[in-house]
């Protein structure tokens, strides 16, 4: 028997879409920013196309390897890739990963840093948390 569910995580982060999803695919970044408390290092290689395989390892006292293949990249809008690991019991999950720009009208207060210079009179990102590396 198979059992579904889903987990869905809203997260709002202070940075251009593109920068995001370039950052989940670079092994560099991606070794840097996933990277749990109480882990040591994050080691990543990633082979960014679709088919391409990635390969993350967590270590601490233990290594935790982590892997997957890339199934859909359309960026900087949604990225579609499987993910195994110990704590899927090694079976594969589908995870997908969507990119939305949030904008909020504000007229009456100055722009703020990323919105001034980009000829977006009026438009301020909002509700910002986290940066990626």
């Amino acid at each position: 028997m198979t059992v579904e569910f889903a987990v869905k995580v809203r997260r709002e982060i202070d940075a251009p879409a593109e920068d995001l999803f370039d950052a989940w695919l670079d092994a560099q970044s991606l070794g840097k920013w996933l990277k749990p408390r109480g882990i040591r290092e994050t080691r990543a290689e990633t082979d960014p196309r679709v088919g391409g395989r990635f390969r993350i390892v967590m270590v601490n006292d233990e290594s935790f390897e982590h892997s997957g293949t890339y199934r859909e990249i359309d960026r900087p809008r949604r990225l579609v890739f499987t993910w195994s690991s110990h704590a899927t019991g090694f079976r594969e999950s589908v995870v997908t990963v969507t990119f939305q720009p949030l904008f909020e009208l504000d007229r009456g207060r100055d722009p703020s840093r990323r919105a001034r210079g980009r000829g977006s009179q009026g438009l301020a990102p909002r509700g910002m948390v986290g940066r990626p590396a």
